[in-house]
């Protein structure tokens, strides 16, 4: 039983890498366009309104993605926790 409850957080943890990893590009990607559209005094210069919005929708979408991320692989630790305890037992 412990080996399978074992099993399953890593799995958790598996699972969760390619969301985490999707957060952290869309980041680069974003930051890659910030360091292209600043100005000589180093000012983030977007085209209009709604390309600033837009930018700062999938900025906090990509937080969003890596911090759920990161909640459900701590859920993993702790199923791979109990599944240590079960097994020492």
């Amino acid at each position: 039983m412990g080996g399978w409850v074992l099993f399953r957080g890593l799995d958790i943890i598996a699972m969760v890498v390619p969301f985490y990893m999707n957060g952290i590009r869309m980041m680069l990607a974003m930051r890659k366009y910030e360091f292209e559209s600043r100005t000589g005094g180093g000012v983030v210069r977007f085209k209009d309104f709604e390309v600033t919005h837009v930018h700062r929708r999938r900025e906090t979408m990509a937080r969003s993605i890596q911090w759920v991320a990161v909640c459900i692989a701590v859920a993993g630790c702790g199923v791979i926790v109990t599944g240590m305890v079960i097994l020492g037992n």
